[in-house]
């Protein structure tokens, strides 16, 4: 059975995470993905666990399904080596930093006159336009920027997890597939455009909103922060004024985690339905939900009461009989695992959403399976991610590159050997 995209050709002209992690949905699909690389490497190939010279454990998770070539884009013959590969491609994606593209020629203007039917996908920090449209962007300053990052009476600190970061490459991919389509239709390639600030946004849609009649506390907080920061608020301060403004969700006292007599389960008791049944099941009284009415004006207050009744109620029994009593009745809960625990986890491993491949280098490696399952034309793991420049010389012959020029550039350093 032949893959979505099989017989699309990707150029990724990325590094990190975005761009990278959305050639490896592509080529997951069945593209075939080409990695044009510097010289020394996409920069992930240094991060994480060391692993070779070439390798790290942060390269290996988001670059599999690809070919990779290394080289000088400075260099006259690799400019027009480049150049023949754009104008055969379908698909490129690139998160390089503002400005290079261009200077290299290889942005979407240049790209668009040789290949009008190009699908070009750039993924930028803050945007194309505005003031910051300049600053190159990394996950954890747009979790600063947008207020996604985790504030609490401790100070500020990041998701561990570069989220952003891979919302965009996800943004990207669901992009490049629709524009394909329309080019089916229409015969016309076309610019794409994600920015790490658009993903950020999309990841707060739950927040990212007002509402002129309910929120008009927004206008007073605002002005409030910027005083309060000038004159040396702590966020402790802060905080406490956003808590005395904002409405607090009455999900609270059913939702999240909590404690058992021997670890952590949570409960989503996030509708009142939900609620309803997890409070009669556990014998909680609970006069909203009896009445409707908010029986005190301390809505906080009675949120944390409300929640400390449950709490209370949980610390009786073990996770594991919570959880069965709980399942038994149709309320929604689940143990809470480490991320170690996961790679064994009977109900992963049930749906195939970890796939192992063998690396030749490396041995075994446990990854996150293609993401989405198509019955009809399955997405494959194919190929291990490349060493730096492996499948150049492969590609350079797919080219119609003579031996003779292939070993010179080779020898002149111009192109990476694999």
């Amino acid at each position: 059975m032949k893959s979505p995209l099989s017989g699309i050709n990707v150029i990724e002209l990325g590094q990190f995470i975005a761009a990278p992690y959305c050639a490896q949905l592509l080529g997951d699909a069945g593209a075939d993905v080409l990695k044009i690389e510097p010289l020394n490497g996409d920069e992930s190939r240094r991060g994480g666990v060391r692993l070779s010279s070439t390798e790290a454990t942060q390269f290996l998770n988001k670059n599999r399904n690809k070919r990779s070539m290394a080289c000088d884009l400075r260099n006259p013959d690799v400019r027009q080596i480049v150049a023949d590969l754009l104008a055969r491609a379908d698909v490129v994606i690139t998160n390089l930093r503002p400005g290079k593209a261009k200077e290299l020629g290889i942005d979407f203007e240049s790209v668009t006159k040789v290949n009008p039917r190009i699908i070009y996908a750039e993924n930028t920090g803050f945007g194309p336009q505005g003031p910051l449209a300049g600053l190159p962007g990394m996950d954890v300053a747009l979790q600063g920027y947008t207020g996604l990052a985790q504030f609490s009476d401790d100070g500020i600190a990041p998701i561990r997890e570069p989220v952003v970061d891979y919302t965009a490459a996800m943004l990207m991919a669901w992009g490049v597939s629709t524009a394909l389509y329309s080019r089916e239709k229409t015969g016309q390639g076309q610019r794409l455009e994600v920015s790490l600030l658009q993903a950020a946004l999309v990841l707060q849609n739950n927040e990212i909103h007002h509402v002129d009649e309910v929120d008009e506390w927004r206008d007073d907080y605002v002005a409030f922060l910027k005083e309060s920061f000038s004159n040396g608020a702590s966020w402790q301060d802060v905080l406490a004024y956003r808590d005395s403004l904002v409405p607090k969700p009455l999900t609270g006292a059913y939702y999240g985690f909590f404690e058992g007599s021997d670890g952590v389960l949570c409960l989503a008791g996030g509708g009142s339905a939900i609620q309803k049944k997890i409070a009669k099941f556990l014998g909680v009284s609970d006069p909203l939900l009896e009445t409707g009415t908010l029986p005190t004006e301390d809505r906080t207050g009675y949120v944390a009461q409300q929640r400390q009744l449950v709490a209370s109620r949980l610390k009786e029994d073990t996770v594991a009989s919570w959880i069965e009593r709980f399942k038994a009745v149709g309320i929604p809960v689940s143990r809470v695992q480490l991320k170690d625990e996961l790679l064994n986890d009977e109900q992963v491993w049930a749906n195939d959403y970890l796939t192992r491949i063998d690396h030749p280098e490396h041995g075994k490696l446990s990854v996150v399976s293609p993401p989405v399952k198509f019955s009809g034309t399955p997405l494959t793991v194919r190929r291990p991610p490349p060493g730096l420049s492996e499948g150049a010389e492969e590609l350079l012959a797919e080219l119609g590159i003579s031996d003779e020029k292939v070993q010179e550039l080779l020898a002149s350093g111009v192109v990476r050997s694999g």
